[in-house]
């Protein structure tokens, strides 16, 4: 068994340590009692700035995880041996783990002052991870890493579990069909700006989807089912139930052709709600959304991910885990790719106002079709080596990769053959063990 000695167990240590440890090993215990840290003959942890009395690993705590109140200065940035490490001590370590995964996984610097973008969001340039050039690594694996290793020099025979990678394929449907599931009127609309544009070429397309002899494009349902199948993957879909403002565009969930859809989809794939554009800060706008969408889906649901990953820390986390949901998967960048929360692996939200851990599981990405294309302005070949970097990255830690598309991006040949290239890539990661 590990031992991790702290004079004082607080909230923020104790949550650190359950997703550290949890991922590590099954058997570990915290304690407050120096005697049983000396007694201990095992693998041991010394967390204080005291004199180590045994033969354990010895780390420095930093205030912020000791206390429960909201330090206005950042941690500066430091490297071990390349590897970028926050709270650097003067121990044999090198520094505070727990205070550093705690500063990454808390989104610690998203409770303090910052410029909005201009969605009202926290925009990656204004996180330390790209100030100080590591947004694009998952630190917070690198240093449970780290430490697994260091625990391995001190106690040769320690054991750990055995994990491995996996992958689950997220999409947001903003609007389901790029011609389906409009009102008849709309559709002779349509047509007509159509004709006035000379848009012929549309226009057949068009028909051809409205009278059944053409797929319409922005359906990826059948294509979605063969790539899980193909590399064995979960996927959730995550679907808009609001009302249409300037920057939602859903289609009306209660429409026959976007119902079948939604029905067809659950039967090989979780079905999430996708909150509007306003819902962040408003839950009773969030509960009314996750209603419809359980009346039209016939499920419970109780994952998301946040329109525009537009959200505000805590109270859109909080909103989101009193109406139900137990899983989100905003827990990314819009404007950058890379590891917003540092990590590839799921972690519980914590909660710095109460100073609590939820029982909300943020499932983060560190990819999404919309930031290579409209943000950094990637070609489909720089956007697939892009890719191929953070499937190796996460697979190297163990983690969950979890890319982000839309279904009008995969209706084009590009980013389909990129979708397809990906899960061919994953396999083979797999199959080979690299």
């Amino acid at each position: 068994m590990l031992l991790i000695y702290t004079s004082k167990a607080t909230p923020r240590f104790n949550y650190t340590c359950n997703w550290i440890f949890g991922q590590l090993m099954s058997d570990w215990k915290l304690t407050e009692s120096m005697e049983d840290y000396r007694n201990h003959t095992g693998a041991k942890i010394f967390y204080d700035k005291i004199e180590n009395p045994g033969s354990g690993l010895h780390i420095h705590p930093a205030e912020l995880i000791k206390d429960d109140l909201l330090h206005s200065e950042l941690p500066v940035k430091s490297t071990i041996e390349e590897m970028p490490v926050l709270y650097r001590d003067v121990t044999e370590f090198g520094f505070d783990i727990f205070s550093a995964v705690f500063f990454m996984l808390s989104r610690y610097e998203e409770y303090l002052p910052f410029e909005v973008d201009a969605h009202y969001r926290f925009p990656a340039s204004q996180s330390l991870a790209f100030q100080n050039s590591f947004l694009q690594l998952p630190v917070c694996d690198m240093w449970v890493n780290y430490l697994k290793e260091n625990l391995i020099r001190l106690q040769p025979g320690i054991q750990f579990k055995t994990t491995k990678p996996s992958c689950i394929l997220s999409y947001d449907i903003d609007v389901a069909f790029k011609f389906r599931g409009r009102k008849m009127t709309r559709k002779i609309a349509s047509i007509l700006k159509d004709l006035s544009s000379f848009n012929f070429k549309r226009i057949i397309e068009r028909l051809k989807v409205m009278s059944g002899t053409m797929k319409d494009p922005w359906d990826i349902s059948d294509f979605v089912k063969v790539q899980a199948e193909k590399i064995g993957a979960d996927c959730v879909f995550f679907f808009p139930a609001g009302q249409k403002t300037e920057y939602d565009r859903s289609l009306d969930l209660s429409n026959q052709e976007v119902t079948a859809l939604i029905n067809r989809i659950k039967q090989f794939a979780h079905i999430g709600i996708h909150p509007s554009y306003f819902s962040p800060e408003n839950k009773l706008k969030l509960q009314q959304e996750m209603k419809t969408l359980e009346r039209v889906a016939g499920l419970s649901i109780f994952q998301s991910r946040q329109h525009f990953l537009r959200f505000k820390i805590p109270d859109t986390f909080l909103n989101l885990s009193e109406s139900g949901i137990r899983e989100d998967f905003s827990m990314a960048f819009p404007d950058m790719n890379g590891f917003r929360a540092g990590t590839s692996h799921p972690f519980n939200f914590y909660d710095l106002k109460n100073e609590c851990e939820t029982g909300l599981k943020i499932f983060p990405s560190c990819i999404m079709d919309q930031t290579c294309i409209h943000y950094l302005k990637y070609s489909a070949e720089d956007s697939w080596e892009i890719i191929k970097k953070y499937i190796d990255l996460v697979f190297r830690y163990n983690g969950i990769f979890i890319p982000i598309f839309h279904n009008d991006h995969l209706a084009g040949k590009d980013w389909m053959e990129i979708h397809d290239r990906m899960t061919t890539y994953i396999l083979n990661h797999e199959t080979t063990g690299e």
